[in-house]
């Protein structure tokens, strides 16, 4: 049981960011409505604005009308969903999250247990608690 709990430990680190990430949603319904020049953008973004984060690229969570998406991760905090989120305001998202306004107007939810800054988490959705995650679930 110890080296299963110190398995647990080991991998709760590798996947709890120290650096903030970014990501854009990619998969075919959010390449139609543009997520590709979203990651673009956003990578020019974090560049230009001098940002301490990595940007990569996630799947889509079956909110096709949202694309594209993109998933803020902050050290210490739930990730939170935004969409949809077009390479002209990608810039402006990304530097009012940085600056604390984590933007709630924007938000779809975050993927923590409890609120933040207003932003309700998916789990507690109407759309989202009629799924039965399966994948995830163990």
């Amino acid at each position: 049981m110890q080296a299963f709990e110190a398995f647990v430990a080991q991998a709760t680190a590798a996947f709890t960011p120290t650096r903030a990430l970014v990501q854009v949603s990619m998969d075919s319904g959010a390449q139609h409505r543009g997520a590709e020049a979203t990651l673009a953008a956003a990578r020019r973004a974090v560049a230009d604005l001098g940002l301490t984060a990595d940007v990569g690229i996630v799947g889509g969570n079956g909110m096709c009308w949202a694309e594209p998406l993109v998933r803020i991760t902050l050290p210490g905090q739930a990730a939170i969903v935004y969409g949809p989120v077009f390479a002209a305001g990608v810039a402006a998202l990304l530097h009012d999250v940085f600056a604390g306004n984590l933007r709630p107007d924007l938000a779809l939810g975050t993927e923590g247990e409890a609120p933040v800054d207003g932003i309700t988490p998916f789990s507690q959705q109407p759309y989202f608690q009629v799924q039965r995650r399966y994948l995830m679930a163990r």
